[in-house]
């Protein structure tokens, strides 16, 4: 298990726990309790969003690295076709994210 994979794992479950403690808190009021945990929930699945398109954009980035140590024309054409499709992905994403950010504030 790498660094950033362990980080992921603890970070998942900070926010398990923290989603299950703010569920049973008792000093909520029940009309928000339902709206705070559905921003809650918002903002936890745009940080998975961000975290994904990052290890993405890292994946992305060693692909064209190990397809440039690569002399055959074929593959650096197909995986340089398939790096920008993956790019492009990714663009989209940050894109989502950044507009559901602004929506937020």
């Amino acid at each position: 298990m790498t660094f950033k994979d362990l980080h992921y794992s603890l970070g998942k479950f900070k926010t398990d726990v923290r989603s299950q403690l703010a569920r049973k808190n008792p000093l909520q009021n029940q009309d928000t309790k339902a709206l705070s945990m559905w921003i809650f929930e918002e903002r936890n699945d745009l940080k998975a969003m961000r975290v994904s398109a990052y290890h993405r954009n890292e994946t992305t980035k060693a692909f064209l690295d190990w397809i440039d140590e690569h002399d055959d024309p074929d593959l650096q054409d197909i995986g340089g076709k398939l790096a920008q499709l993956i790019e492009m992905h990714t663009e989209v994403e940050h894109e989502y994210v950044d507009i559901k950010n602004i929506d937020a504030l």
